[in-house]
C-alpha cells in the first residue's frame, strides 16, 4: 500500500532500500538528495531549543520497488496538528 501525499513531488528527498539480515533483523539504506534539501521553502527547516535547524520527514512504501530496488520514499513531513 502506498499512503504517500498525491501532490508529493516537490516534497520528495530520497529513497530507502529494505534490507534483511541472516538473522531476520530488518533495516533501511538510502540515499537523501541535497539539492532537494537545499530548494526547500524555509518553512519546512525547523529549529530545535539548542537552535539545530532540522527537517521533519516522513517515509512511505512504494506499491512496487523501483528499478534500482528502492522499496520507500522520503518525503517532507508537512503535517501541522490542528491547534486547539
Amino acid at each position: 500500500m502506498n499512503n504517500e501525499p498525491k501532490d508529493c513531488k516537490e516534497l520528495f528527498i530520497g529513497n530507502l532500500k529494505k534490507r534483511d539480515r541472516e538473522n531476520k533483523d530488518v533495516f533501511f539504506t538510502g540515499i537523501i538528495y541535497l539539492e532537494n534539501i537545499d530548494n526547500l521553502p524555509a518553512e519546512h527547516i525547523k529549529e530545535d531549543k539548542n537552535n539545530k535547524q532540522f527537517i521533519k520527514v516522513a517515509v512511505y512504501p512504494k506499491r512496487n520497488p523501483d528499478p534500482n530496488g528502492n522499496t520507500h520514499n522520503i518525503l517532507i513531513d508537512t503535517y501541522q496538528p490542528q491547534k486547539k
